[in-house]
């Protein structure tokens, strides 16, 4: 198994990309014909941040209504 942590920072960003390369396999292993991947992370800080915006709203919305009140 291969177990690549992400760090969300909330920093808008392009995709990242990555190769992965298997070889030398030990402990009785086999590694088949295709051996090399690509990996995209993909970038969701805009969806982030218009949630975050849309959270703001939400919060200042509430917060007027309540001091109608």
């Amino acid at each position: 198994m291969l177990e690549i942590d992400i760090i969300n920072d909330f920093t808008p960003e392009k995709d990242e990309c990555f190769e992965v390369e298997l070889f030398d396999a030990t402990g009785g292993a086999r590694i088949g014909s295709i051996n090399r991947t690509a990996v995209t992370i993909t970038n969701d800080d805009a969806f982030n941040t218009v949630m975050d915006r849309l959270m703001v709203l939400t919060n200042a919305n509430m917060r007027r209504d309540q001091g109608a009140q």
